[in-house]
């Protein structure tokens, strides 16, 4: 009674003290985890002074394990988790697969060759938006002051706004000015702007000569930017023109048996991928109905709409199916990596057995124990891990040279995903 005559209601007060008694708690909490923290790296210091052959194979140990598996994610994440760069909502984004009996082989192929008239019948498709693309391939390329190799790819001036792209200085080509007769335009690389053209915001109207053909700067794609497939594009030049210039004539452009070309479409925003393959189909085999009622071609022939990811397709590549095979490998070499290091940390856990005895009689509790024996673990695995970014840093380099020539990597291979990769590991 007296309590309440002096401070009150109790419900009116009670809170606050609960308030006050959490952050009291709290503050405990706070301040037992840094000691433990602070016991650890003491714990962890007095280790390599005392044993430092321990500590450094510990840490080499957990470095070279963690590094193989953060520079094989690296791939990975590139091969078949990640879109290719500056591709806008990717998930809409779909290659164009002609799947047709095969006789010869006895079975149904699916391959993402087309011709260009059947790239222009998919053109009239109500809900996909299609263009039409060739990989890159290495040409000559003259400047003023210098002359060199660079990889060229040509796309009907669709590509850029089918994957959403926009330049990084001027412009993209036309479809007007891919027609026969135009003056051949050219669009540079990010990369090949930087190294060799030092970023010269003066690029834009400048001519080249890319094989014997002189071809004027409108603009510079965006950084890391290199359309549907991952080898480095230097070059992007309108696919009608330069086709003229590489046959001498149109009959390729016209011919139904000359098979170059490569399509990729985005979905409209109320177009399901059924309803899409349907339609697409429906456009093939009518540009092809001639050819069928002479029983030249199969009315069974379908356009399959596939991931952009090229991996998470029907036909993956050989570097896919190698990065798959390698990244089980590195698993394997991390689980031997932390059984040397349990053997070394259990080896050395029975040499200091009679200190942990001593503690213990001192008053110190087995938690506390074990708590400190975990920030040391936990500390020694983020040494650990710090090499591993060094090690993947320079090895990873190495591998996806031997491995994946063809196959661009940015400049700066340490995105967050792989750092939340090394912490996980």
């Amino acid at each position: 009674h007296e309590a309440e005559r002096r401070f009150g209601d109790r419900r009116r007060y009670e809170p606050e003290m609960r308030r006050m008694e959490a952050g009291h708690r709290m503050r405990e909490r706070l301040a037992v985890g840094l000691e433990l923290l602070r016991q650890g790296v003491v714990n962890i210091a007095r280790g390599a002074r005392r044993y430092p052959a321990f500590t450094a194979g510990v840490i080499v140990t957990l470095g070279l394990g963690i590094g193989a598996n953060v520079t094989m994610y690296g791939i990975v994440d590139r091969l078949l988790l990640r879109p290719p760069d500056q591709v806008a909502d990717p998930g809409r984004v779909r290659r164009v697969l002609l799947e047709r009996p095969d006789a010869a082989l006895g079975r149904t192929f699916a391959g993402p060759v087309l011709t260009y008239p059947d790239y222009t019948d998919l053109k009239n498709h109500h809900g996909l938006a299609i263009a039409a693309y060739t990989p890159a391939q290495e040409r000559t390329v003259s400047r003023s002051e210098a002359v060199d190799r660079a990889s060229v790819a040509t796309a009907t001036a669709e590509i850029f706004s089918v994957l959403g792209v926009t330049p990084e200085l001027g412009r993209f080509y036309t479809s007007a000015e891919a027609q026969p007769g135009e003056t051949p335009t050219a669009v540079i690389g990010d990369a090949y702007w930087r190294m060799e053209l030092g970023r010269d915001p003066g690029v834009l109207g400048r001519t080249i000569v890319i094989s014997g053909r002189p071809h004027t700067i409108v603009g510079v794609a965006p950084k890391g930017f290199t359309g549907v497939g991952l080898e480095r594009v230097d070059m992007w030049l309108p696919l009608e023109l330069t086709k003229e210039a590489d046959d001498g004539d149109e009959r390729c452009m016209r011919s139904r048996g000359c098979w170059w070309l490569y399509a990729v479409g985005r979905l409209g925003a109320d177009e399901t991928q059924e309803a899409a393959e349907s339609e697409a189909t429906a456009l093939h085999l009518a540009g092809r109905s001639e050819a069928i009622a002479q029983g030249r071609y199969s009315d069974e022939a379908r356009i399959r709409l596939t991931p952009l990811i090229a991996a998470m397709g029907p036909n993956p590549s050989d570097e896919s199916r190698v990065a798959r095979w390698l990244a089980g490998v590195s698993l394997i070499v991390l689980l031997i990596a932390c059984a040397n290091v349990a053997n070394l940390l259990l080896a050395r856990a029975t040499r200091q057995q009679h200190d942990a005895g001593v503690r213990l009689a001192l008053g110190a509790s087995g938690g506390r124990i074990a708590a400190e024996t975990m920030v040391e673990s936990l500390g020694l695995g983020v040494l650990g891990g710090s090499l591993a970014i060094a090690i993947a840093r320079w090895g990873g380099t190495i591998v996806r040279s031997a491995l994946l020539p063809n196959v661009y990597f940015p400049s700066s291979t340490l995105t967050g995903r792989l750092l939340v990769f090394t912490a996980a590991a």
